[in-house]
């Protein structure tokens, strides 16, 4: 994670400071609006926090939790430690924060079982329970730095995402074994894992490696998933540090899909919806800001996410049913090769992703505009381009109404041999 900034809608957060200013909720009537968009408390306001946030807002948001009785959100503050608790109110109070110290440790995705007790995910670290009354860290349940944790509230089941596999855990914390040896859901399947959700016997985990979220059915099949979600479209941009989350009473899924994936400051991510059957039914309204990672629950049929990474962080609270449909704009495959007897590489901006050496192919929305920059290797020089429209050795700029395919010639430089007249030196 870095420090990254601010929420996408400039105009958005200036009605929000204007609500929560006056101390009035935030009244967003427009279709796909969601129902409040809050602040970490400031300096000031009543209560006042007993550590950090106050005066610097929340900074990382990346987790979220509704307790059972859907009436506490549970925000995960990484850089302050922290979990901050608030009434889900609408705007939401802030009541209590987690202790600021150890075992807190970088805290991201939450989950909580049907007894309330929380389980964070110290972010590549451990998970930690918490105990129901009094929320005191009672029991440390995965060291194997763990990406994310899910509780399928139904059985109590607690699956730890450890990258390449799922480890799963009872509700008294023990291993769940299988042949005597500690489950390990995917092993074989998944190569790098990023957060999971579940509910009712079906465990979604986001597989960065392969883009896809794979769907797993432990007493179906414990390695191998029972289906796989590609995305809208021709797929998900990015699930490297992505955040999924599953709604227990509408079953739907919530994707992040990180946009920008080369983009190291403040990338832009959209949050994917799908049915119960994986079926894609469009995304929430507001892109987000900061995509690495980023909080994402849902409760009730209203689903909840954090953007922005520093004190004007805030928590979108979106009603039931707020996904926008989408026509999805076609897509279409810019297929980038390298030829001639030289070597190079070429790019593009990082928000279409071509960055290759040899051959690459790259999905790019109908009508985008690619700017395509040839770099030639030492040894090598770059003669120009062909295909695509391209010609010549200026850069190369592809606009994308169908299927393009462009090359690059690199060329052996010419050898240079010391102190030989200009007329004389080999071309």
């Amino acid at each position: 994670m870095s420090g990254r900034g601010n929420v996408v809608c400039v105009a958005l957060i200036a009605a929000v400071v204007a609500a929560l200013t006056l101390g009035a909720p935030l009244a967003l009537a427009a279709a796909g609006d969601p129902t409040f968009v809050f602040f970490a408390p400031r300096t000031g306001e009543k209560p006042a926090p007993q550590v950090p946030p106050p005066g610097t807002g929340f900074e990382g948001p990346c987790g979220l939790a509704v307790s059972p009785a859907g009436t506490k959100l549970f925000v995960s503050d990484y850089y302050h430690h922290a979990v901050d608790v608030f009434s889900l109110n609408n705007p939401p109070d802030y009541q209590r924060q987690l202790a600021k110290e150890d075992p807190l440790d970088g805290p991201c995705q939450l989950a909580f079982d049907s007894s309330e007790r929380l389980y964070v995910n110290n972010y590549h670290r451990n998970v930690i329970r918490f105990s129901a009354t009094g929320l005191e860290p009672e029991a440390v349940l995965d060291e194997a730095h763990p990406t994310g944790v899910a509780v399928d509230i139904l059985s109590d089941t607690v699956y730890v995402d450890d990258g390449t596999y799922i480890a799963a855990y009872d509700s008294s914390g023990n291993p769940i074994l299988e042949g005597g040896e500690p489950l390990k859901i995917g092993l074989g399947n998944l190569e790098e894992g990023y957060g999971a959700a579940a509910v009712a016997g079906r465990l979604y985990v986001a597989d960065a490696a392969s883009n896809t979220v794979k769907v797993f059915e432990p007493a179906v099949d414990v390695e191998s998933p029972v289906a796989t979600i590609t995305g809208p479209g021709l797929g998900f941009s990015s699930l490297r540090d992505a955040a999924v989350a599953v709604d227990a009473t509408t079953r739907k899924l919530y994707v992040v899909d990180n946009l920008q994936p080369g983009v190291a400051e403040e990338p832009e991510a959209v949050v994917d919806v799908f049915s119960s059957a994986n079926a894609y039914l469009g995304k929430l309204k507001y892109r987000i800001v900061d995509a690495g990672p980023v909080g994402l629950t849902s409760y009730g049929g209203s689903p909840y996410v954090t953007s922005g990474n520093t004190s004007q962080a805030s928590v979108y609270g979106y009603p039931p049913n707020s996904e926008v449909a989408t026509s999805l704009p076609p897509m279409f495959s810019l297929a980038v090769a390298s030829a001639g007897a030289g070597s190079g590489a070429v790019h593009s901006a990082a928000t279409f992703g071509v960055d290759c050496s040899g051959t690459c192919e790259e999905p790019i929305r109908s009508g985008a505009t690619v700017t395509l920059t040839a770099t030639p290797d030492p040894g090598s020089a770059f003669a120009g381009w062909s295909g695509g429209g391209c010609a010549g050795s200026a850069a190369c700029t592809v606009t994308m109404d169908g299927m393009k395919s462009v090359t690059a010639v690199f060329a052996a430089a010419a050898p240079f041999t010391a102190g030989a007249p200009a007329d004389q030196r080999s071309t």
